[in-house]
Order: C-alpha cells, then sequence, then structure tokens
C-alpha cells in the first residue's frame, strides 16, 4: 500500500520552489517540503525521510555544488528528479551517473508540468509492473535498472516463452519492453500472441533493438506495438521518456474508461428513476381515456400515450445499450433454428405491414438452418431490422428476408425499397443517437438506439451486422453470425 505522500523539493530560488509547490499542490494531494539549502535538506531528510517518495534537487546550492544535494538524496535512498537551469553533454553524463529518475531543464512553464507529472508518476509506479523481453542477460540489467530508479515492479525474461508464462502469471503487467530480435520465439511473435488477450489500452509494447530492419519495425506497429521504440545502445532520457510517455497513455485510457462507466451508471440510474412516475403517468392516461367521451380529449390522450410509449421504448433502449456496454450481458446460448425465427418475427410484424400495404417474404436456402446462439437476443435483433424495413419503406413496399449459409457463416438479409442511406452517413449508421437523412415513411418515431444496440447483441455472439444498398433503390442489412457448435461457446 502506498503510504508516503511527500515530496521534497532542494531549491535556492524561494519563489521557482514556491511555484513549483503551488503546481504539486494544485495537481495532487502530496504534502511538500522545501529546502533552501544543503544543510536544511539534510535536516530535512535525517527527521521526514520516510514520509518522503520523492525530491527535486537543483545541482547547484550555496553551500553544495556539483550535485552533492542529489547524492545526499540518494544515500537516503530516495528517488530523485535532477531538475537544473544549466546543461551540457558532459554534465548531463555526469548527472545520470548519479542514479537520477530523470533530468529537467529549468526552461519554461513546460517543464514544471513535466516535473509534476513525473512526481505523479513515481507515485504510483511502485504498484505498476513491467517486463522486460530480451536475450541478452546485460541488456535486461541495465533497462531492469533503469526501470528500478523509478520505482517501478519489474520482471525479466530471457525469451519468448519465458516472457508468455511470466504474463499468465502476472496478468496485471502493463507495460512490455520487448527486444525484437531474439532465438526461438523472436519478439514479434510474442507481440501477435499478446495482442490476441491484451488490446492496446490496457497493455502496452514497446519495442527495444539495435539491429531491426525498417521492415522488423513496420511489422512491429502492425502487429500492435505501441509505434514506439527504443534503440540501443540505450540513451537514459530518451528511455525515461519514451516510457513514463507509454504510462500516462494507459493512465489516460483508464480514466477514459472510468469516466464511460460513470456516465453509464449515470445513464442507468436516471433510466430506472424515470420509468416509476413514467408508469403512473401511462396508467392514468388509459384510465381517463376509459372516461372520456369527447373525441377531441380522447384524441389528445392518445397522442400523450403515443409520446409515453416513445419514452419507455427509450429507456428500455438506454438500459439495455448500457448493459450490453457493461458487458454484464449473459447470453444463454442453445440450438436455435433461424428459419423458424425468422418467420415468427415476420408474422408477428405482418399486422404493421399490412397497415402500410407492405409484404414481407421469407426466403430460405433450406427449411431448416441451426445455430448455436442466444434466442431471445437473437431475435430482438431480427425483429429490430425488420421493423427498421417496415418504418423507412413506402407504402406498398416488398421486404425480403432470406437465411442462407455462407462458408462457416450464416447470414440472415433483410431488404426493402425505399430510400437508400447515403454514402457519407453509412459510418455513422450504428452509432447510438443518430439520426440520418432517411426519415421513416408513416411517421413513425426512433431513438437512434436499435441498431447500436443489434451491432452489441451480434458482436458479443461473434458475429458482425453490416449495411449494403440496395439495387434500384433502398436498403439490404445482413446479419452474418458463425455456424457454431457449442464447443466454440464454452471453450
Amino acid at each position: 500500500m502506498l503510504t508516503k505522500r511527500t515530496v521534497l523539493i532542494v531549491e535556492d530560488s524561494k519563489s521557482f520552489a514556491n511555484t513549483l509547490a503551488s503546481m504539486i499542490h494544485s495537481e495532487s494531494f502530496f504534502e511538500v517540503l522545501i529546502a533552501e539549502s544543503y544543510q536544511r535538506a539534510k535536516e530535512l531528510l535525517e527527521s521526514r525521510g520516510k514520509d518522503i517518495f520523492v525530491a527535486i534537487s537543483d545541482l547547484n546550492l550555496p553551500d553544495a555544488k556539483d550535485g552533492d544535494s542529489v547524492r545526499l538524496v540518494k544515500s537516503f535512498d530516495i528517488p530523485c528528479i535532477a531538475f537544473t537551469g544549466m546543461f551540457s553533454k558532459a554534465l548531463r553524463e555526469d548527472v545520470y551517473s548519479l542514479g537520477v529518475c530523470d533530468y529537467v531543464l529549468k526552461q519554461g512553464v513546460h517543464d514544471l508540468t513535466y516535473v509534476v507529472r513525473l512526481v505523479r508518476r513515481i507515485y504510483h509506479n511502485p504498484a505498476t509492473k513491467v517486463l522486460v523481453v530480451d536475450d541478452s542477460r546485460s541488456a535486461r540489467s541495465t533497462i531492469k535498472s533503469l526501470l528500478k530508479l523509478q520505482q517501478l515492479k519489474v520482471y525479466t525474461a530471457a525469451d519468448g516463452d519465458e516472457a508468455l508464462e511470466t504474463l499468465k502469471k502476472e496478468s496485471d503487467i502493463c507495460l512490455i519492453l520487448l527486444d525484437l530480435v531474439m532465438e526461438g520465439t523472436d519478439g514479434l511473435a510474442v507481440l501477435k500472441k499478446v495482442r490476441a488477450t491484451y488490446d492496446s489500452t490496457e497493455l502496452a509494447v514497446i519495442g527495444v533493438s539495435g539491429v531491426s530492419s525498417r521492415e522488423q519495425l513496420a511489422k512491429f506497429i502492425k502487429y500492435g506495438g505501441n509505434n514506439d521504440f527504443i534503440l540501443k545502445p540505450i540513451q537514459e532520457e530518451e528511455f525515461f521518456c519514451r516510457v513514463n510517455n507509454a504510462l500516462q497513455t494507459l493512465d489516460q485510457f483508464k480514466k477514459l474508461k472510468e469516466l464511460n462507466e460513470q456516465k453509464r451508471n449515470m445513464i442507468g440510474m436516471a433510466a430506472h428513476d424515470i420509468r416509476g412516475p413514467l408508469g403512473a403517468i401511462m396508467t392514468g392516461i388509459k384510465l381517463s381515456t376509459k372516461r372520456v367521451d369527447d373525441p377531441q380529449v380522447t384524441r389528445l390522450l392518445g397522442a400523450a400515450s403515443k409520446g409515453c410509449d416513445t419514452v419507455l421504448e427509450l429507456l428500455n433502449s438506454l438500459l439495455d445499450i448500457s448493459a450490453l456496454e457493461q458487458t454484464k450481458l449473459t447470453l444463454n446460448i442453445a440450438q436455435i433454428d433461424l428459419v423458424d425465427l425468422v418467420n415468427e418475427v415476420i408474422e408477428e410484424m405482418s399486422l404493421w405491414a399490412g397497415e402500410k400495404e407492405q409484404t414481407v417474404n421469407g426466403l430460405y436456402e433450406h427449411p431448416t438452418c441451426f445455430i448455436q446462439a442466444d434466442k431471445i437476443r437473437v431475435r430482438e435483433v431480427i425483429a429490430n431490422v425488420i421493423s427498421n424495413a417496415i418504418k423507412y419503406a413506402p407504402l406498398g413496399a416488398l421486404i425480403d428476408c432470406t437465411v442462407h449459409t455462407q462458408f462457416e457463416e450464416v447470414c440472415i438479409s433483410v431488404s426493402n425499397e425505399g430510400v437508400t442511406v447515403p454514402e457519407q452517413e453509412r459510418d455513422r449508421l450504428f452509432e447510438p443517437f443518430v439520426k440520418l437523412t432517411p426519415r421513416p415513411t408513416g411517421g413513425e418515431s426512433s431513438t437512434g438506439l436499435g441498431l447500436s444496440i443489434c451491432k452489441k447483441i451480434v458482436e458479443q455472439h461473434k458475429g458482425r451486422i453490416r449495411y449494403l444498398p440496395r439495387v434500384g433503390g433502398g436498403s439490404t442489412f445482413e446479419i452474418i453470425l458463425p455456424a457454431s457448435t457449442v464447443d466454440d461457446w464454452t471453450a
């Protein structure tokens, strides 16, 4: 558990030290101590050293020169960031030889911001796991030592197989430093296997190599590398920047996921809270309709009832899509006959289609077509797509629903006459709350959530859904599902 929450600033410029301390305070909950001299730093380290998790030190003070303050901090086994206005190649090499976390120049606000970000990073690093994969013992040792300077928890592997085994045991590793050229299972092969389980928002991979070709680097990016490389021999400043940038990006992804989770929870709570009073309103409208003889009032109550139905449909869709996004949906997989299922939906929809003088046809390659799927959820998708076809097709239109196999997949195709979705809008068809140019031909309502829900249900079935413009005008939606077995779902 992280208990140390104190930052020590060793700086003789009061204004500069106070500015930095203020920025650290505003960005975090850390306590900040300021030492304006070597002697004061020594006193604070002796009295409060057990509380300090990082120090930020100038290289030259009135009573100490040439990095003595950094050596003092390091003698207490506390990570140190060198922050100074002086720069030279020789000085930088000397500073890194002292074992600092990083070396930052005082050149502007962006440098202060970088230091504050680095302080937060070092605070969280003891709980951050990193895996170093390299077949060179000296390279592993060098990289591990540099990562340890930033307080990271480091694991090492001498080859690809050992790396994959380590990842199985330590599944919360968030960064891999991967040598691309190794004997046996090379870095690219390891990367492909890693990306089969972890995406780049939860596990970053930085390539490390001294002999990689441009083709290997291109493959590294294509196979899911983080578009970042560290070339050997390793230069400390570049190394720290690339590692910290990768970890910061992961932090941002994590924060976005947390915010998205909060949003979904708020939507879910709001939808549940609204359904109660909405139900009371709907009941009141129905009771009132039975007791009213005035045609105009009856018409108004009918419009109000229709509006309530639309709101209820929207609330149910919001709850549905919220559950799907949180992957809480449990699929009850069983053998189902798609031909029977499509026929059931067509029979239900025929009354509505008849009101618009439309005809819905079922066209089947075979009299039966069995797959393993969740019947209720697949039925929901089919019903949504057919209802959309009815909704957007003109009066008297023909709607064809076909079921056929293709390779190891089954395709349910729903095609209707009418308006084609403009090409520039097709990429947005399956996004939630999207309102596109085509409008329902009978004045029907649309929440803009149906197709986005369909997409998530189909994807949970390891399938896909797509839109195709119909030849001669109109639209075709294809629901493509795997012709799977029970073993595929339980593996």
